[in-house]
């Protein structure tokens, strides 16, 4: 599988993550795409959104909640 979450406390720097790692020719790296403020409720459809993407990862403060239940690196 390649994808990852980085996850962290908003307003730290999240976004200037995500888009310096953007840049790059392989991997799309979104912030908060979808941003949920139920997290819990939402994680089958999040999980899809990693599993469905190569190369895939998000910078996402929210999803800090479930980062556990998640099945990325």
């Amino acid at each position: 599988m390649n994808n990852f979450l980085i996850s962290g406390m908003g307003r730290s720097g999240t976004a200037f993550l995500s888009t310096m790692m953007n840049k790059s020719k392989r991997w799309t790296v979104l912030h908060e795409p979808q941003p949920s403020r139920r997290p819990k409720r939402a994680l089958a459809a999040i999980q899809r959104r990693f599993d469905r993407n190569d190369f895939y990862g998000e910078v996402n403060s929210y999803l800090r909640y479930i980062f556990d239940d998640l099945n990325v690196v």
